[in-house]
């Protein structure tokens, strides 16, 4: 809302745009609304679903993690810093992010409807596919939908994170942090809770339905959420020479402007760390609780239905709290308890109840970890160059994710399932002592800064 607002209206500001309460809380239902619609289909069905699939038709760990670790991080390398970088200038009538959204957002609806339907067109291509098993045939279809399904997916999976931060007023970033944490967890206690069990039985009906809700989510999305008007993009510097010398000297300006500041690279560093410890257990719970522990998949899906409601409680909670403590010191000393768990996990997580109890607790203290991510970025990142810092993070843990996803999924096929705990354990303990050089480099910073101001 960029019109005049009656003064004895409360306001709030973010940009040119200027909200009453009730438009504030419209705007930032609808992201929120759209939040949850991604995590349902992205980080719930397709992720959940795509291991389970491949390991039917004969896959290895290690195949596992080349085709929904290796290669998606390739292509997030490749895309990732264009389409932050593009959308950061972009200047249209419906601002710089949401055109991006809208785009891409169909042929992901098509691609994860596709994916469902797969297992439909076994028997078609069974009876015209005589050059290959049809499991190995299957196996390379479903890999090549999947990478298509990721490509298409970076325009909403990009922008949708930088979106916030250009329309809430910074005083409601902690609280938009935490409710759209409350909607993943939300969206992962509705999947797990009462779609899992279904699985793999109405995948096709599944992945219809949830496609088709995300579609509604973005539509609603697009009319309901408006950026205001940006100042004019900075002016890119004279490059001469043909295209190959121009993206060069672009990805050069790119690296050196994104990756120069130490502070800034260590805190990449570690973050990505931490995202790579979750990397084998990402891939493999759902397989260590079936295989191993003998779980049927309504079982697990109970469990981690359970954690995602308890998720949900914390994330509420931490509307409370959230906006009063220091992101980047609670995100780091968190890690000493999840060391501690990962250890628990590896000798005691046995059966069911073992199980349920070290599921619980991690879901707990990494979703509790996760509600300071928004936070650290808006108080580390330059505002004007948000989108290409957050790409800029986001190639550096693809770039170490291309080889750990691999890594993962043979330290699996050698070690046994059990090796989660192990794997999360080792990257924690690293990540966590990058962190504590970060925070030791912020407070020198802060020092520098009141000097400066005196």
């Amino acid at each position: 809302m960029t019109n005049a607002v009656k003064k004895s209206t409360k306001v709030y500001r973010v940009g040119t745009l200027v909200y009453t309460p009730a438009h504030l809380l419209c705007v930032s239902f609808w992201i929120v609304l759209g939040f949850f619609s991604y995590f349902l289909l992205r980080w719930q069905l397709v992720t959940v679903v795509m291991p389970l699939a491949l390991k039917e038709l004969g896959a290895t760990g290690a195949q596992i993690g080349i085709i929904i670790g290796t290669i998606p991080m390739l292509i997030n390398i490749m895309l990732s810093p264009v389409i932050s970088t593009a959308s950061d200038r972009t200047r249209t009538r419906f601002g710089r992010r949401m055109p991006y959204i809208i785009l891409s957002g169909p042929l992901v609806v098509f691609f994860t409807i596709l994916i469902g339907w797969l297992p439909e067109m076994k028997d078609f291509f069974s009876a015209h596919i005589h050059w290959m098993p049809i499991d190995r045939f299957m196996l390379l279809l479903y890999g090549t939908v999947y990478i298509l399904f990721y490509t298409v997916n970076m325009g909403v999976g990009s922008t949708i994170w930088y979106l916030a931060p250009d329309v809430i007023p910074p005083e409601f970033i902690g609280r938009i942090s935490a409710a759209s944490s409350i909607a993943g967890a939300l969206a992962g206690f509705i999947f797990n809770r009462f779609f899992l069990r279904f699985v793999p039985q109405y995948n096709t009906w599944i992945f219809t339905a949830i496609g088709i809700f995300f579609a509604f989510m973005l539509t609603g999305m697009f009319f309901f959420v408006k950026e205001g008007e940006y100042p004019p993009a900075e002016p890119r510097p004279q490059q001469t020479g043909n295209f190959i010398c121009r993206g060069a000297k672009a990805i050069k300006h790119f690296l050196r402007d994104s990756y120069s500041d130490k502070l800034i690279l260590l805190f990449f560093l570690g973050y990505s760390l931490t995202c790579v410890s979750t990397k084998c257990r990402g891939m493999f719970n759902i397989l260590f609780a079936t295989k191993d522990l003998g779980l049927t998949t309504g079982q697990y899906g109970t469990i981690m239905g359970y954690g995602s409601l308890l998720g949900l409680g914390i994330a509420f909670l931490s509307a409370f709290w959230i906006d009063r403590i220091n992101p980047l010191k609670f995100y780091t000393y968190i890690g000493f308890v999840i060391i501690l768990l990962n250890v628990i996990g590896y000798f005691f997580a046995v059966d069911y109840s073992s199980f349920m109890i070290v599921g619980l607790l991690l879901v707990v203290i990494y979703t509790t970890q996760e509600l300071c991510q928004g936070k650290i970025y808006v108080m580390l990142y330059p505002k004007n160059k948000y989108g290409q810092f957050c790409s800029a993070m986001s190639i550096f843990l693809c770039a170490i994710s291309t080889i750990t996803t691999w890594g993962a999924g043979k330290a699996v096929d050698l070690f046994g399932y059990r090796f989660i705990f192990v794997w999360d354990f080792i990257f924690t303990i690293i990540a966590t002592a990058v962190l504590l050089k970060v925070i030791f480099l912020w407070k020198e910073k802060q020092k520098e800064e009141n000097n400066s101001d005196q």
